[in-house]
Formats: structure tokens, sequence, C-alpha cells
């Protein structure tokens, strides 16, 4: 009897995750502008932490680079889907990256002192933006 009990509870169970699943993956669900703009938002969150985190001395200019492309990828899904919502904070971020890349091309193929402490104050400019964003779509996706 426990045995049958067990076994309908697991099948109802996969019955009920199952038709979840198919719901979700429903082509003909459009996400809606607020569902675009917090899914952009979160993927902005993201690549904008990892560029917070990434040691400038270890990973040099191309590191950098690189993570600075993956957030202004991200800035300009979260413009397309949200630039009405958040339009302001949007811009001064995309300012701060411009600065960030003026530092690193200043910088050249070598950090050095000197110039990695002006690539870590364009990170922080870039940090305090992005946080702008941030606060601007939690009031609006929470």
């Amino acid at each position: 009897m426990v045995r049958v009990r067990k076994r309908s509870t697991l099948l109802i169970s996969l019955s009920v995750m199952l038709a979840l699943s198919v719901a979700a993956c429903d082509d003909d669900d459009e996400p809606s502008a607020e569902e675009a703009f917090c899914s952009d938002a979160a993927a902005l969150e993201t690549s904008v932490t990892s560029l917070a985190d990434l040691d400038v001395v270890a990973e040099g200019t191309d590191g950098i680079e690189a993570a600075v492309g993956d957030v202004q990828s991200d800035l300009q899904d979260l413009s397309d889907s949200g630039s009405e919502v958040a339009a302001d904070e949007i811009d001064a971020l995309d300012d701060s990256l411009s600065g960030l890349e003026d530092s690193l091309n200043a910088a050249g193929e070598n950090l050095t002192a000197d110039n990695a402490t002006d690539v870590i104050s364009a990170l922080g400019t870039v940090a305090t933006s992005a946080q702008a964003v941030q606060d601007r779509f939690t009031t609006v996706c929470e």
C-alpha cells in the first residue's frame, strides 16, 4: 500500500512538472516588456559583478577588455528592452564604460602601478553607475 502511494505521488509530481515545463516552453508566449527588461537587467548585473571581481593585475588589459565587452553587450540589450524605464541610469553606465575604455587604451598592453590605478578608479565609477541601474531595476522587477 505504501509503495503504491509513493508511486502515485511520484507520478503526480512528474505530471505536474512536465505540464509546467511545457507551459514554460510554449513558443506562443512572448515575454512582456517588463519581463524582458528584468531578464536583461539580471544579465547585466552578472556581467558587471564579473567585471568588478576581476583581478586587474592578473588579467591585464585583455581580460578587462573582454569583461567590458560582456557588460557593453548586456547594457545594449538592457537599453533595447528598457530605455524608457532607466534611460538616465543606462546612459550614465554607458558613459562610465567609455571612461574605462579610455583608461584601458591609455594603459596599453602593459599595466603599471600608475595606469592600473587609473583603470581601477574607472572600474569604481562603472560599479557606482551599475549600482544605480540595479537600484532602478530592483524597484521595477521585484
